[in-house]
């Protein structure tokens, strides 16, 4: 008798008996075998299993075609081994409306009870135990749209042992999906978290309205096209995650992107593109990104957008801001660095909201020529602002 995880590998001589049948097997808690649980089989072993941790006594009998049945073998004993589970393997995430959809493979391991499955909003986090599952899928129902979670998962078995994380996963909820970008990534593609797209347009071709487009900390070399309304958003931050160009704007928001929204990006024009980001009659969101290294404007919005642009660092420009026309930006809790001209240069009317209250006040940091410089027909909205 051999212990093993959870088991007994249980092996015997053959008998030359010409009109042998079966093997007939007793395991009991007492070498006594009183009570004991009986099994047969035609071959010379067996792997007897789950088991606790407890000392098992075995005894094996030949029978014949008669059904006659032998002296029993000696008495033998095994303790089983209690080692923790492996990391399950093979987590993925799908994307629905109002949920997320996990699955993974089986563990190997026979005393396998069941997963606890964890999600957390940020990678590094401890993450809170959302369920247990007895098979090897869960649809987490409480994520909310557009929020990325990581998920992991780890397998417990009859024992209570647990096994090591599985690898994090990204998974977030949409009503038209998700579809996963990584620059740095080569081999077959589908867009999904195991076998993101390695190009960023391809992702943003590949999504519908009103989907998710996560991308992976990396560089991705490409200028973007928004024309509905998608989420784009670096899934370990701005400091993390960059789209850069030298042609073009790096990312045009065009009308039909209203409720777009670009979060936790570095959008990098090189010192040589005029925009990171031109949002021409579009009502999109910009949170937690980096704009920077533009020859005309960091953010340059015109056609009447109405955009929403907070916690963002908005550096390294000629201007900041350029508002024109009938456009009208909500700017709050921004940080603006490092710009020549001006951090917020405005030609239109009714111009910038530049915050309204200490809440959605932005910083003014050293750099620009001009905090402010506007040339409007209107007196801007520039409620409370914060020059250091």
């Amino acid at each position: 008798a051999v212990p093993a995880d959870a088991r007994v590998e249980l092996s015997w001589d053959p008998v030359s008996a010409p009109d042998l049948d079966y093997y007939l097997i007793q395991r009991d808690l007492s070498p006594d075998f009183v009570g004991s649980m009986e099994f047969t089989t035609p071959l010379t072993f067996i792997n007897d299993g789950p088991l606790g941790n407890n000392e098992f006594f075995y005894r094996v009998f030949a029978v014949d075609w008669g059904g006659l049945v032998s002296a029993p073998s000696e008495t033998v004993s095994c303790v089983p081994l209690s080692i923790p589970p492996s990391p399950p393997e093979g987590l993925v995430t799908d994307s629905s409306n109002g949920s997320v959809d996990l699955s993974w493979h089986a563990n190997p391991e026979v005393d396998i009870a069941g997963y606890f499955v964890y999600r957390d909003t940020l990678y590094s986090g401890e993450g809170d135990s959302l369920a247990w599952a007895m098979f090897v899928h869960f649809n987490d129902s409480t994520a909310e749209n557009y929020v990325v979670y990581w998920y992991w998962v780890r397998a417990f078995d009859l024992e209570g042992l647990r096994s090591e994380p599985s690898r994090r996963v990204a998974g977030v909820a949409a009503p038209g999906g998700a579809v996963f970008v990584d620059c740095g990534y080569s081999g077959y593609e589908n867009g999904s978290s195991s076998y993101p797209f390695s190009e960023i347009d391809e992702g943003v071709a590949a999504a519908g309205d009103s989907s998710a487009l996560m991308v992976f900390p990396g560089v991705c070399a490409s200028s973007l096209v928004l024309d509905r309304t998608i989420t784009v958003v670096g899934l370990s931050g701005a400091d993390s995650t960059s789209v850069v160009s030298t042609v073009g704007s790096v990312v045009t928001a065009l009308p039909g992107s209203d409720n777009a929204k670009l979060q936790g990006l570095t959008l990098e024009g090189l010192g040589a593109a005029p925009n990171a980001v031109e949002i021409a009659g579009s009502n999109m969101v910009v949170k937690d990104c980096v704009l920077r290294g533009a020859t005309n404007a960091a953010l340059f919005v015109h056609d009447g957008g109405e955009p929403e642009v907070s916690r963002s660092r908005i550096v390294d420009s000629q201007n900041g801001i350029s508002c024109a026309d009938s456009a009208r930006p909500v700017l709050s809790r921004n940080v603006f660095s490092g710009n020549t001209l001006a951090d917020v240069n405005n030609t239109g009317d009714p111009g910038p909201l530049v915050g309204g209250s200490l809440a959605t006040a932005n910083d003014f940091l050293d750099g620009a020529f001009l905090a402010v410089f506007n040339n409007g027909p209107a007196t801007l909205q520039a409620l409370s602002l914060i020059h250091i």
